[in-house]
């Protein structure tokens, strides 16, 4: 999925039972080794170009709405939830910590699931990167 040969989980689970079908009578640990499976790729899909993951990334504008949240540094993976006029950012638990307008997210619409959404509280910001 990183290398964007496979949008989604299920595009790279139907990938993955293609890898290990192309092996007859090889060790686990030969299937499993990186070096592998980066050969396998680029073999079996040659037009495919991948990018760093970081030229992925996008960065949303946020308004921070639970101010609590700025005692911390750290950064919260949040989910965005639609709402009537803006888009609301919940952490796991369901809590808003910050709310973006509407249409931030017009390009990304029906991969949401394919997408890991992290709010940064000191820039204001959601960074938007491939779900690896």
């Amino acid at each position: 999925m990183s290398s964007g040969v496979s949008l989604t989980r299920t595009e790279a689970e139907k990938q993955s039972l293609v890898y290990y079908g192309s092996f007859a009578s090889v060790n686990e640990n030969e299937i499993l080794d990186p070096r592998a499976v980066r050969n396998w790729v680029s073999e079996a899909f040659p037009h495919q170009t991948t990018e760093p993951t970081q030229s992925k990334q996008r960065r949303l504008r946020a308004a921070i709405v639970d101010s609590s949240i700025r005692r911390t540094s750290r950064p919260y993976r949040v989910l965005p939830i639609v709402e009537a006029e803006s888009i609301g950012w919940i952490d796991v638990a369901g809590y808003l910590l910050a709310r973006s307008p509407k249409n931030v997210l017009d390009d990304l619409e029906g991969q949401w699931q394919s997408i890991d959404f992290v709010l940064d509280v000191k820039s204001d910001s959601v960074t938007a990167s491939p779900y690896l």
